[in-house]
């Protein structure tokens, strides 16, 4: 992120810095190493958020903006901060030389810029430290942070790179990044062994695999509490670990309410982990905690303005909303689409974002909507568009419903039975929506199966007494 042309405009203003109590750690310029200038990003970020006082955007959004042109008061806009942390890293022999300044999102003008910070290459991750205790002393803040952690993230350039790399396809959320990401951890916790955050990268990076891709839920569940378990017993209170133990939980042991408790310490740990807002928010919805869900997605978009999943679950929520008070019900369902238009714009390749606007678009009958939605998750397999292309006949047009039942028994294998059960009662046909929800329920192999669980378009099925049965097992609550 370069402010170059913003000179005129880089003066001390009026604002009094210590009033600034949000912050976005924009990635460093590079005249030097890229891979380090990324990790010392990432670190900064990591040692700023654990400040209970100080809300500090998440590594997804903030690194939209890496190599853009827009202005400081651009970005600050987009991201919601007040100030902005950037500068720069070049390399004079054996030191590196990392300049800094603090930034008024207001009015591009510089409220701190300390004196360039010299290290030496052979200690280049000890500079972190210095620079967040010397903002935060001109902050003034940290007099009330989370409670005190032993972790001082690694000091192993080659871990701390490779975790860098691994962050950066775990925030892509694909199939193939997060195999990536596997791999860049994995070799992270090879470097350094005590590195606690590459292991509960590793434990998220299960976590979430089985949820965009083919991967077997039972060995990501195995491999990610034994991860997770390492990254606690390095360092107890890291709050990305905790949040991945509630994933895990919640994701493969369908057991939401267990999943609580370790979002809540995630949350005590790191104040300013937007994953473990947006996950406690999931686990709130399906217990039909809207009003609280509501609380917890604001609270992590709002660390992470520009993450797919953040908006993604933002949307459901909104749905949710919806579908407990019928005189907002037509304002939510169209307050979803805008969120998930906004999000799939932003984020073509994100596939479960297009799935989710299709099935949004069937409940607030906006056909051109549930349409491109399909037509975008199918992206390039033209005989899945084909086959979904049907399905949406049959949705918009009662005489096309048998054609696209048909087509539906085809496409439940790539689907899944939950995603299927959906598309069933969007068709109307709640005999085969009972039956392939009783399929994910013996199967126990979808992720996303609770929520789908709870999904306004189940609502014919709730006096089923096959669908109640189901419910009380999992514990979820759907909305009246």
């Amino acid at each position: 992120m370069s402010f170059a042309g913003y000179a005129a405009l880089r003066r001390r203003d009026a604002v009094d810095i210590a009033t600034v109590l949000s912050v976005a750690v924009l990635p460093l310029e590079v005249a030097a190493d890229s891979t380090y200038a990324d990790a010392l990003t990432e670190e900064l970020i990591r040692r700023l958020s654990r400040e209970g006082e100080l809300e500090v955007t998440a590594r997804t959004s903030a690194f939209r903006f890496k190599g853009a042109a827009d202005s400081p008061e651009q970005v600050a806009r987009q991201l919601g901060v007040q100030a902005l942390l950037a500068g720069s890293v070049r390399r004079d022999g054996d030191v590196y030389v990392v300049s800094i300044e603090l930034v008024d999102g207001r009015t591009g003008g510089v409220l701190w810029s300390p004196e360039a910070y010299r290290v030496a290459i052979a200690d280049a991750l000890q500079v972190q430290d210095r620079i967040a205790q010397d903002l935060l002393a001109q902050l003034q803040v940290g007099r009330t942070a989370s409670p005190a952690r032993s972790s001082t993230g690694t000091e192993s350039q080659l871990a701390a790179n490779l975790y860098t790399l691994g962050l950066e396809r775990l925030n892509r959320r694909t199939d193939r990044d997060l195999r990536e990401a596997l791999s860049y951890f994995q070799r992270a916790t090879e470097a350094d062994s005590n590195y606690a955050e590459a292991f509960a990268g590793l434990a998220q990076t299960y976590a979430l695999l089985p949820t965009v891709g083919d991967f077997d839920p039972t060995e990501a569940f195995t491999r990610g509490m034994t991860s997770a378990s390492m990254a606690i017993s390095l360092e107890p209170m890291l709050g990305e670990a905790h949040a991945a133990v509630g994933q895990l939980v919640q994701n493969y042991d369908w057991q939401p309410s267990a999943a609580l408790r370790s979002y809540e310490r995630a949350i005590e740990f790191s104040p300013s982990s937007a994953s473990a807002h947006q996950w406690y928010a999931e686990a709130l919805l399906v217990l039909g905690r809207v009003a609280e869900a509501e609380q917890e997605i604001n609270a992590a978009i709002k660390l992470d303005p520009l993450s797919p999943s953040a908006m993604n679950t933002q949307a459901q929520v909104q749905v949710a909303r919806g579908a407990t008070d019928p005189a907002l019900m037509k304002v939510q369902y169209e307050q979803a689409i805008g969120t998930l238009l906004n999000e799939t714009s932003l984020f073509p390749d994100y596939r479960p974002g297009h799935m989710t606007l299709a099935l949004t678009a069937a409940l607030a009958q906006r056909w051109p909507e549930l349409r491109s939605g399909l037509k975008a998750y199918a992206g390039t397999d033209a005989r899945l568009a084909a086959q979904l292309a049907i399905v949406a006949a049959g949705v918009e047009r009662p005489g096309r419903r048998q054609a696209a039942r048909q087509a539906l028994a085809a496409l439940e294998p790539p689907l899944g039975s939950s995603t299927t059960a959906l598309w069933y009662a969007a068709l109307q046909d709640l005999p085969a929506a009972r039956a392939a929800l009783e399929r994910a329920f013996q199967h126990r192999a979808d992720p996303t199966f609770p929520y789908k669980l709870v999904h306004p378009l189940l609502r014919e099925l709730h006096r089923d007494s096959a669908y109640q049965a189901i419910v009380a097992d999992v514990g979820v609550k759907p909305q009246a």
